[in-house]
């Protein structure tokens, strides 16, 4: 901030400068020194708080946080929490430190109260708590900075996460993602059969990756042939059976609570299906989107019914 001559003020967390210096070591202490040569202008927190806040104007306000680091284990409080209020009431912005203060770097938890960044600058490599919730809304955006500490330190057990990594999503998702699943809508997947089970597999899987809260799949086998299929590995799937040799549906029991449907990836192509598609046309009230066999189902109905 003072290379780019801008009007810096450091506000300390002690009573004052001298017992403030008694406390830093090392390569702290040092660049304390170094800095006694800039013009800045120093402020315990007490003082900042009880008396200078009122003075800072939030036109042109720049605020750095550097208050708490990495190492942050236990809930703020007291005069630090209250600093951190008032820092998250500024409408202003705010860069934070190597992760904002009050975040967990290894879970992303709010410890009592933390920064909302807008930028945050960490040094060599992200952080945990910088990508879960809450600590990625609180992070705003991440900068890595290279400091030159090599890679091959970490060794090939760790495996660095990065937002590249992540599916481009659509920003209503993307908005979302620390809702709760019931609020991220309901989906029912109507997809699968005996020689296709891998089919409904890849729809409710791709339902989850792109941002579904709950997806359910209507599956046309019955439950013991889902048994040891590849529909076994979605525990978060939920499962609702047809009825053996019933075509009819009670399409409002199936679709209660929905937000939309999917139909068609693996189905089997018969007259028992062409029956049911029949069923769920005249009494469905969702958005539905129909890929696959179910073009073909929906074209046996259409085609019975000009």
């Amino acid at each position: 901030c003072f290379s780019h001559q801008l009007n810096t003020t450091v506000i300390f967390f002690d009573s004052n400068e001298v017992e403030f210096e008694k406390k830093l070591k090392h390569e702290t202490l040092a660049h304390f020194h170094i800095t006694k040569n800039f013009s800045l202008r120093w402020l315990s927190i007490e003082s900042f708080l009880k008396k200078e806040k009122e003075s800072f104007s939030s036109e042109n306000l720049i605020i750095v946080d550097a208050i708490f680091g990495t190492g942050l284990t236990r809930n703020i409080e007291g005069i630090y929490a209250e600093a951190i209020t008032w820092i998250n009431e500024q409408k202003v912005l705010i860069f934070s430190i190597d992760i904002p203060s009050g975040i967990s770097a290894n879970t992303g938890n709010i410890l009592g109260t933390a920064i909302k960044a807008c930028e945050t600058i960490t040094f060599a490599f992200p952080k945990i708590g910088h990508y879960q919730y809450p600590g990625k809304k609180n992070t705003g955006n991440l900068h890595i900075v290279d400091i030159g500490i090599p890679h091959f330190l970490l060794g090939d057990h760790v495996q660095i996460y990065s937002e590249a990594q992540r599916p481009n999503l659509p920003l209503s998702y993307q908005s979302i993602f620390d809702a709760h699943k019931g609020q991220k809508g309901h989906l029912l997947v109507w997809a699968g059969s005996l020689e296709k089970p891998g089919a409904a597999h890849l729809a409710c899987r791709s339902a989850f990756r792109t941002g579904a809260g709950l997806v359910s799949l209507l599956a046309e086998l019955c439950p013991s042939e889902i048994s040891g299929l590849s529909l076994q590995k979605d525990h978060e799937v939920m499962l609702q059976f047809f009825q053996p040799n019933n075509n009819f549906i009670d399409i409002s029991t199936w679709l209660e609570k929905k937000s939309c449907m999917i139909i068609g990836p693996g189905l089997s192509d018969n007259e028992q299906n062409v029956t049911r598609m029949k069923n769920i046309l005249s009494h469905s009230q969702v958005p539905m989107v129909i890929d696959a066999t179910g073009l073909d189902l929906l074209k046996k109905v259409l085609d019975d019914n000009p």
